[in-house]
């Protein structure tokens, strides 16, 4: 089409010339010049879970303005390991982060596996980028002496934040520490997000920026002003909730029923999580505003999603996570910026070791060789586009009992399931246990996950499940680890 355009001009050209007209000066049938990169904007929550997303109108509306992965899955449910993910595109078996605290995880095992020198921030960087971390960064960072990440220009990195205020910020290394009512933490977020990309807007220089909250991880804090928003929410009396599993692996069988003041508590957690994902439904109703009014929103990607997700009652778990049911592993995709069809939704199956990639691509830069995610730019563009993985991994390590170290410490109530590798296949659930155990969930007629069917499968189904766990678990590069 570009040939034909320019040669239909070449050729008025030559009759306007042939006419005694003035030809038109060359740089009027030269190709419009490139737009510039375009800007990325990450919000990643902490424990946000799809059950949130319908008390979030900002977020509502992104999803009206942009495209919905209705199938994005972690690879592992947990803060460390599926940070890490992002931040590399690779599996937690080639990170090998696949904890929160050493030896398997944790920052100090981030840089032993020498993770810090590839990251999307340093291919953004080597690309002209301004590459930004601002909120919590990884578990075992210690914003009073660990130093910043290299690869980011911006780094203001917080640690232990949970809690929202009193806490050490790192400022391009420099510790500082804020109390006191004006230190909530996802108002410094806002603001320190707004001054970046003032900055940003003034050099007109491309930049990516992740913004990192703490919310609504436990002791789910909130803003004052959102205390009390949702007095009457509950958790839905229905799919899973308070219910047992049949043919449940041993971990999770024999559960009790939950008692009424179980059920009251899981209520409780529902209505103090809502709460506090509110200021970070402010936030991104102020950066998106930020953006509009500096003129940058029509070239920036705004990416909101989680590291996690997280159960409240559900298979009879007090509330918690890292198990392989979609409350844990599925969490929010919500994509709005250039060429992206507003409203739109893609089932593709897409994973957190893609986010890397797709940053790649966004700024249009070569996707990097040594990760094991592809870019979901194509499927932004195109929601209905066929492909894609034919299967997601996920990869769990029992958690320590290590309560005071590890926030994300869980025990059999919540639980904490023993060791595990998963397939979340398009539409199935399929779980190897390092016990000898397995689970198959058939989620087109199980969408709740509460019937194992692993023993009425054949044994074909049954190897052909086992080969490809094996050989995902084994897996290397993108060519393996994503294909379709």
């Amino acid at each position: 089409m570009r040939r034909l355009a320019f040669a239909v001009a070449l050729l008025l050209a030559v009759l306007a010339a042939g006419a005694g007209a003035q030809a038109p000066p060359l740089s009027f049938l030269a190709p419009p010049p490139a737009p510039p990169p375009a800007n990325i904007v990450v919000v990643l929550t902490d424990d946000l879970s799809w059950d949130l997303v319908p008390h979030m109108p900002a977020v509502r509306q992104l999803q009206r303005d942009g495209a919905t992965f209705s199938r994005y899955i972690v690879s592992n449910s947990l803060c460390c390991p599926s940070r890490t993910s992002i931040f590399t595109g690779r599996l937690p078996h080639n990170s090998r982060v696949q904890a929160n605290v050493p030896p398997l995880g944790g920052y100090k095992q981030f840089l032993a596996a020498g993770n810090g020198a590839s990251t999307y921030a340093t291919s953004l960087q080597m690309a002209g980028y301004r590459t930004a971390l601002m909120g919590k960064f990884l578990n075992g960072y210690l914003a009073q002496r660990d130093p910043p990440l290299p690869g980011f220009s911006d780094w203001k990195a917080v640690a232990n934040g949970y809690r929202q205020y009193d806490y050490v910020l790192n400022d391009n290394g420099v510790p500082t520490y804020l109390e006191g009512p004006g230190s909530f933490h996802n108002s410094i977020l806002t603001r320190d997000a707004e001054a970046f990309i003032d900055s940003s807007a003034a050099t007109r220089t491309p930049f990516v920026l992740e913004l990192s909250s703490f919310s609504p991880h436990a002791p789910f804090v909130a803003a004052p002003q959102d205390e009390g928003a949702f007095p009457f929410l509950h958790v839905p009396r229905k799919g899973a909730f308070a219910k047992a599993n049949r043919e449940a692996p041993d971990w999770l069988a024999g559960r009790p029923p939950l008692r009424r003041s179980q059920k009251r508590r899981m209520d409780r957690v529902r209505m103090k999580r809502a709460e506090a994902v509110q200021a970070v439904d402010r936030m991104v109703a102020s950066v998106r505003a930020r953006l509009a009014a500096t003129g940058l929103a029509g070239n920036t990607y705004f990416v909101f999603t989680s590291d996690n997700g997280f159960h409240t009652g559900e298979h009879r778990l007090l509330a918690g996570k890292q198990t392989a049911f979609d409350t844990d592993i599925r969490v929010p995709l919500i994509v709005a910026g250039p060429g992206v069809p507003p409203g739109t939704r893609t089932d593709v199956l897409a994973q957190n070791t893609d986010l890397r990639p797709t940053f790649e691509a966004m700024a249009g830069r070569p996707v990097s060789t040594d990760v094991d995610g592809v870019s979901l730019l194509p499927w932004l563009q195109v929601p209905a586009l066929l492909g894609g993985r034919g299967a997601a991994l996920v990869e769990h390590v029992q958690a320590a009992r290590r309560p005071g170290i590890d926030p994300d410490a869980q025990g059999r109530p919540a639980g904490n399931p023993p060791d595990y590798t998963a397939l979340r296949l398009p539409n199935a659930t399929y779980v190897e246990y390092v016990t000898g155990e397995f689970e198959y969930y058939d989620l087109l007629e199980d969408p709740d996950q509460r019937t194992n069917r692993y023993f009425d499968l054949s044994r074909e189904r049954r190897d052909e499940l086992a080969r490809r766990l094996a050989a995902l678990r084994a897996c290397v590069g993108a060519a393996a680890c994503a294909r379709p």
